[in-house]
């Protein structure tokens, strides 16, 4: 982990970093990222041109690219 990865850093890379699953490691990002989000929108800046949008569609956890299909 670090500042600029020369490689995309992935949730099994952070969990196995942090001694965490995978699983817990994604509920971190999501809590993290709405609490982001929130903080955002409460100062009037639109958080979807600055954040991922979470993928809602069942059996894809992750991030959806603009169109929202899962990346």
């Amino acid at each position: 982990m670090g500042t600029k990865p020369d490689r995309e850093v992935t949730l099994d890379d952070v969990a196995r970093e942090l001694g965490i699953s995978r699983e817990c490691a994604r509920q971190i990002e999501v809590r993290a990222l709405r609490k982001l989000r929130r903080a955002l929108e409460r100062r009037g800046v639109s958080a979807d041109d600055l954040l991922p949008t979470p993928c809602t569609a069942p059996g894809t956890p992750g991030w959806c690219a603009d169109d929202g299909t899962p990346e």
